[in-house]
């Protein structure tokens, strides 16, 4: 009975070492699959047959595997919609039937229905939305991304950095502002500039600065009366003033105020409306507009009274007065309105939160990607395309905010790799290999033992 039970314990090694060398084959074979996961084979004993006092193994068998969870080294990306988590976590995804399913690998995608989903398999990625407050609503569903755009923002100011010439001359007589052509041969310098009514079309303004002594200047902000609605209208159909400001240097060049004043001209502020001429001395009449200034359009909309935003006084990167020999020059113009904006593309922050950036300069987050735990990782269940399965063993997902209660971050522009350590799967494949020549090895030489016994029948 022994000679058959060194059969038998050789063949469960050729089975045990054979099955251990396919663990370190599948590792290797996907060494260079994204956040792959290797595996370690376990051995134990098989039972043990008892003669007498004596007791005799009978061979071995693969036990189980253990999957090593540890975080894989990161690749660099070029695609926005790539990420890794670096530390502990898994992304949760779900069939087209809703089964939801977890994974590691973040090589996504948007498909043809404008839905992140795994690059392999399609399954879409699991996001919550956030609202425009900035905070999260609802439960995870499909990270959907065809239904947003940017509001519209009405300006409220215009932002100029600029530098005044002191040396430009003084215009005689006053700032005439019955036209843009008449407002310019009264001033030294103009600067155009767009803002934006509350439905976001774009409206076309022009600041004129004018020099009317040491340190001092004049500003005001025209615009063609054919952008306002009515009641508002020019006498001459022409121009109306905005904004007038008197705009103060300090000795040194540095800005010192920006003072609203209407310098001498008919200014419409956010009181009245009505008819004159802003070059003549006029009582404005016409009927309050709720403290607006309409847009002309079919259904004109309110701009809200605004501002010159030439920085702080004596700060850096404001409006200057230097004479540099090159007259006056504006380097940055601006204004804080936007019109309205469509979604360009999206970037991922550390916190997991998916942000949108619009055509119109906007930027706000969309959704939040929760990143589950488990307290047991070793208990998932392996379904292929880089996929796991919750059990028993497992445990139920926990989902929540990545960077939260022991949560990774999640890495832009990154694809985790795997960690396999393949050195270490040469030293294994060599000792199964080992193992099994071995294994073969005993079969033979009690195939010999018993081969001797039927030649002592002869």
């Amino acid at each position: 009975m022994s000679v058959l039970a060194s059969l038998y314990s050789g063949i469960s090694g050729i089975v045990s070492n054979g099955s251990a060398l396919s663990v370190s084959g599948d590792n290797i074979a996907n060494m260079n699959t994204t956040a792959f996961k290797s595996s370690n084979a376990l051995f134990e004993s098989n039972l043990t047959q008892r003669i007498g006092d004596v007791q005799i193994g009978l061979g071995s068998r693969l036990a189980a595997t253990n999957t090593a969870f540890s975080v894989g080294s990161f690749a660099n990306s070029t695609r926005n919609t790539d990420m890794a988590i670096e530390g502990e976590g898994f992304f949760a995804v779900q069939n087209p039937s809703g089964e939801r399913l977890y994974t590691r690998a973040g090589a996504f995608s948007r498909n043809d229905q404008g839905l992140l989903v795994t690059t392999v398999g399609g399954f879409q990625l699991l996001g919550s939305r956030i609202n425009e407050e900035g905070n999260i609503v609802g439960t995870p569903g499909a990270i959907d991304l065809t239904d947003f755009s940017s509001a519209p923002l009405a300006s409220s100011s215009i932002r100029m950095n600029l530098n005044l010439d002191p040396m430009a001359a003084l215009p005689g007589g006053v700032l005439d502002a019955t036209s843009f052509s008449a407002a310019e041969a009264s001033s030294n310098f103009s600067v155009p500039s767009t803002m934006y009514d509350s439905r976001g079309t774009p409206r076309e303004v022009i600041t004129y600065f004018r020099r009317t002594g040491d340190n001092e200047w004049q500003a005001a902000t025209l615009t063609d009366a054919a952008n306002l609605g009515a009641p508002v209208t020019a006498a001459d159909g022409s121009t109306v003033v905005l904004k007038a400001w008197n705009v103060t240097f300090n000795s040194d060049g540095t800005l010192n105020t920006v003072a609203a004043d209407n310098i001498g001209l008919v200014v419409w502020d956010d009181d009245t409306a009505g008819t004159g001429s802003p070059n003549e001395d006029a009582v404005l009449a016409g009927e309050i507009l709720n403290g607006a200034i309409p847009w002309s359009g079919s259904d004109p909309l309110s701009f809200a009274e605004f501002s010159l935003d030439l920085g702080q006084a004596g700060g850096l990167g404001n409006a200057t007065q230097y004479d540099l020999g090159s007259g006056s020059n504006a380097k940055f113009v601006g204004s804080n309105g936007r019109g309205v904006g469509e979604l360009q593309s999206i970037d991922v922050t550390a916190a997991g939160r998916v942000r949108g950036i619009f055509s119109n300069g906007d930027s706000r987050d969309l959704y939040s990607i929760p990143i589950a735990l488990f307290s047991n990782n070793e208990g998932l269940a392996r379904i292929g395309s880089n996929l796991y399965q919750e059990t028993a063993s497992s445990g139920s997902a926990l989902l929540g905010e990545a960077g939260s209660n022991g949560r990774g971050q999640v890495r832009a522009f990154a694809l985790e790799q795997s960690n396999v350590d393949l050195a270490s799967e040469f030293v294994k494949i060599i000792q199964y290999q080992r193992g099994f020549q071995a294994s073969a090895r005993t079969i033979s030489a009690a195939a010999d033992i018993l081969q001797e016994l039927v030649n002592l029948g002869r």
